[in-house]
C-alpha cells in the first residue's frame, strides 16, 4: 500500500465482484461510486473489503443499503 494514497473507509455493497485490473462499483447511501482501476485486493471478506486503487485505499465495510441486498 502506498502511504501517500489518501484512505477512505465507506459502507456500501459491491455491484460486482471486485477484480484487480477494473473499476470498483459501489452502491453506497446516497448513490453508486465508480473507482479508477483496482491495484490490489489485500483483504475480502463478506463484511469487509480492503483494496487500494490508482488513486485511493479503501476499507469497504459491506452492509445492505436501503432494503437493496
Amino acid at each position: 500500500m502506498n502511504p501517500e494514497k489518501k484512505t477512505l473507509e465507506i459502507t456500501g455493497l459491491p455491484l460486482v465482484p471486485l477484480s484487480v485490473g477494473r473499476s470498483a462499483y459501489i452502491f453506497e447511501s446516497d448513490g453508486t461510486r465508480r473507482t479508477s482501476r483496482v491495484l490490489a485486493i489485500q483483504h475480502s471478506s463478506q463484511t469487509e473489503i480492503d483494496f487500494e486503487t490508482l488513486n485511493t485505499h479503501y476499507l469497504l465495510h459491506v452492509r445492505e443499503i436501503g432494503g437493496r441486498t
